[in-house]
Order: C-alpha cells, then structure tokens, then sequence
C-alpha cells in the first residue's frame, strides 16, 4: 500500500491509501474498524515511499534509540549508527508502525525466529539483529489470520457485491430471454441456449404435450448417441474408462446417469419443437 495526500474541490488535503490498484481514502478506512496489524500498515506511510520515507525511517530510529535508551559511545558513532540503521530500513516495504510494534513483540518474547524461538534482543541499532526481526515480522502478518480478515474486509469495501435485481427487474431479464430464443430460433432454426428457460415454461404448464416419454426417449437416444461419439475423439466430459463404462449401459439399455450437455440439449430440442407447434 502506498500513502498519498491528494487535493480535493474544497482545497482541503485528503489523505488517500494505493491499495491492490484502488484508491481509497483514510477516512473511509477508519470506518471499516480493521485489526490493528492491518492499521500499522495501511494507515501509515511506508519507509521506503520516494517522497516521505526518508524522514519516517529518521523518526523511527530515534524512537527505536529513545525507546530501548540504546547507548553510544559518542555522538559521532550514534549518528553513524542511526544513518546506517535508516538505511537498512529502506529495503522493507514497512510503515515506521509496524517496524516499531515488531521491536515491542521481540522485548515481549512474542515474536519468533524460523526454529520457532522468541528473538533474542540485544538494546542497539545491529542490522543484523533488525534484519532477523524484521523478516519474523513480515512472515509473522502473512500467517496471521487477522491480517487476513483485514485485507478481506478492504477487498470487500472496494469491490461491494451487485445489488440482488429486484423481482420486476428478473421478470424483464426472463421475458428477454425468451425473446432472444425465439429470435434465435426463427434465424437459425436452432438455439444452443434454448434449455434456459425450459423451467419457465415447464412452469406454465405448455410443454406437457412434449416432455411425453415416447417422444423424449427418441430425442434423448439419438442425442447420446451423438455425445459419445464426439466423447470418443476428445475426452473433454470422461476419460476413457468412464466413456467406455458409460457406453456400454447405453448400448445395454441400462440405467445410466445421463450426461448434463446431453439434458441440456434434450430440453432445447423439446422447446423447439414447441415454437414449431405455434409456427414460430
């Protein structure tokens, strides 16, 4: 995440947060009441942004020196240490925060190392020791589910679910439907899509004439026929031994569970052959 600062219409200064190629505002971010290990990084400047990060990595290491009240020998090797330890800090893609809260976690032995250790802390500004801590912090906010909820909850604002149509709106979706298969049927005397409104009109009652036994089982025949033949070239619904097992119940006439592309294309044909009964 990046922290930006942008102009609004008022002249007012809005800080807004870079989150996954979304802006996203601070003040919307509070309302969200997101764990506190996701507030360390989103609400906070990273320390090595190209504008700000310098002065952040400044103050984060006098916070770490006044802290642990680290002791140097001289006021020339406490600036070389601080400006060395800035530095290093410029390699992680952390807010001064969360830096801060992992240095708390490792004086409370709550932060780990790779053998599953609490880190041993030594009070001064050893890039050793911080690169140790640091890397234990990162792998400690991916693994936690709270970092995870967080980001979760900010995906979810920035990418809210469609609204559910209303019933009106779904009748109209449905009666377009219908129109286009109509269409389709007209224009090509076909429609591959036909199958999808089967249910509405098996609700009106109007396809009793043409889901009779004797009239489906010759259509649902010679379609799976068709369907194990195409199967037999390409493998895209069963391999071979599937096919096979699948085959010979259909040359046996025995009982089979009929493949879902051939249901479909039984309900479309059903449906065609009622347009025909009304000259459509």
């Amino acid at each position: 995440m990046e922290l930006q600062t942008t102009q609004t219409s008022d002249l007012a200064q809005t800080e807004m947060v870079k989150f996954l190629g979304h802006k996203i505002s601070l003040t919307d971010l509070n309302t969200l009441n997101l764990p506190d290990i996701v507030k360390r990084e989103v609400l906070y400047p990273k320390l090595n942004d190209k504008e700000i990060g310098s002065n952040e990595r400044q103050k984060t290491t006098a916070r770490i020196v006044s802290m642990f009240q680290i002791k140097f020998d001289s006021s020339q090797s406490q600036n070389l240490a601080m400006a060395e330890y800035g530095r290093f800090l410029q390699d992680y893609s952390l807010t001064s925060e969360e830096v801060l809260e992992a240095y708390r976690m490792v004086a409370k032995l709550q932060l780990l190392d790779h053998k599953g250790e609490p880190i041993k802390f030594y009070p001064n500004l050893s890039i050793g020791q911080a690169g140790e801590i640091l890397k234990s912090y990162q792998e400690f906010k991916i693994e936690n589910p709270k970092h995870t909820q967080g980001y979760s909850q900010i995906k979810a604002f920035l990418n809210p679910p469609e609204p559910e149509p209303t019933e009106e709106q779904k009748q109209a979706e449905r009666a377009k439907l219908r129109k286009n298969v109509e269409n389709c049927f007209k224009k090509f005397g076909e429609c591959e899509f036909a199958f999808l409104i089967y249910d509405d009109l098996k609700k009106e009652g109007v396809l009793e004439e043409f889901r009779k036994p004797e009239l489906v089982e010759p259509i649902k025949n010679r379609l799976m026929a068709k369907f194990l033949q195409k199967e037999i070239t390409r493998n895209l619904f069963y391999n071979a031994t599937e096919l096979r097992e699948l085959s010979d119940k259909f040359k046996a006439n025995e009982k089979y569970k009929t493949p879902g592309l051939v249901v479909q294309e039984v309900k479309s044909e059903i449906i065609k052959n009622y347009f025909k009964s009304l000259g459509k």
